[in-house]
């Protein structure tokens, strides 16, 4: 009897690499060290430039290392698609805006931006991935729409959390500030979380160009 192929496992099989695991720890560690010494911190009012910094620098790295480097792009090729859109569905982990709203520490307009937003993409990213697993009709549409909304809820995030600071448009005196994103341990969303799940969106898209 011939064995069927065994696609899920090898196809699964680059997640486990310790490089990856490796440069994750690193990458984690470096962002927690320097929220912790307060790099990111500035002067209440203004724009969090070395927060978007460590939220777009990393994406553009991986960009340029996947058009430069060969080993990078078989490793992409060899990735289930499946459990890269999946891996959004921790999107959901936005519902502590919405907490931290509650006890009024956050301006409204972007905790209800960033909290429900987050929380629409990671329900969606579910929905995506049983799409992607199964091959359902119109599942590359669905993943492009995935991609294109996660990256939306990211402008959309960052821009009102910015417009709702001390001396901008959204500011309103009698609600919390976003300030408390440039502290510890809310930082590491916006620092960390924020340019992995835009890696992952790169690779869907990268993918799907091959896939779909």
């Amino acid at each position: 009897m011939i064995s069927p192929p065994l696609t899920t496992p090898l196809r699964s099989t680059p997640l486990r690499s310790p490089v990856l695991w490796g440069v994750l720890a690193l990458w984690f560690l470096a962002i927690m060290t320097l929220v912790q010494r307060g790099a990111f911190v500035g002067a209440e009012g203004s724009v969090p430039f070395p927060l978007a910094a460590a939220a777009t620098i990393p994406p553009l790295v991986y960009l340029l290392a996947y058009r430069t480097l060969a080993p990078l792009r078989a490793w992409v090729a060899a990735l289930d698609l499946a459990w890269i859109v999946g891996a959004q569905t921790w999107r959901v982990i936005g519902i502590v805006f919405l907490f931290t709203w509650a006890a009024g520490d956050l301006p409204t307009i972007f905790a209800l931006t960033a909290g429900l937003g987050d929380l629409a993409v990671g329900a969606f990213a579910l929905i995506v991935t049983l799409a992607v697993a199964t091959r359902a009709a119109g599942w590359q549409d669905k993943v492009r729409l995935l991609v294109i909304v996660g990256m939306a809820d990211f402008v959309a995030a960052f821009s009102t959390a910015t417009l709702s600071g001390v001396g901008f448009p959204l500011y309103i005196a009698s609600e919390g500030t976003p300030q408390l994103m440039l502290q510890s341990p809310l930082t590491m969303i916006p620092a960390f979380g924020v340019p992995l799940f835009i890696i992952l969106h790169l690779i869907s898209w990268q993918k799907l160009r091959h896939e779909g």
